[in-house]
């Protein structure tokens, strides 16, 4: 099947601190122009002016190294600490929309969870709530 690609950087106080690759569909790129996606959030225009509705994502966070073409774009050594969180984005219809990789500078990204020890008959264990 074929995709589209788009990447952006995205500037907090005048630094580089994320590196977006987008893929989607041909069926849903090739009805998105440059404009469009300098005015909203990519999931935004997805939403709102191609009507398409989303059910869930699948999201993953890993701590791990930037390769060059991540480097370049944040202004970083290659090799050097990020966060990489990958999500995958779907239809109601359960139908993959959006896949997203994006790379934050290591000092720009905070995940939390919210962890509690629940018992039961025979021991207990722990849950988490991501915030």
């Amino acid at each position: 099947k074929q995709i589209c690609k788009f990447t952006r950087d995205r500037l907090v106080y005048g630094k580089y601190r994320a590196f977006t690759v987008n893929y989607l569909p041909l069926w849903i790129g090739e009805r998105i122009s440059e404009e469009d996606l300098y005015a909203m959030h990519l999931l935004q225009l997805l939403e709102q002016k191609l009507k398409i509705e989303f059910s869930q994502a699948f999201q993953t966070v890993e701590a791990t190294y930037a390769n060059d073409e991540i480097a370049e774009h944040l202004g970083v050594n290659k090799g050097e600490s990020i966060l990489l969180l990958e999500r995958i984005v779907y239809s109601t219809k359960g139908v993959p929309v959006s896949l997203a990789n994006t790379a934050y500078e290591g000092s720009s990204y905070k995940f939390s969870l919210f962890v509690e020890k629940i018992k039961y008959d025979g021991g207990s264990r722990w849950i988490c709530q991501i915030k």
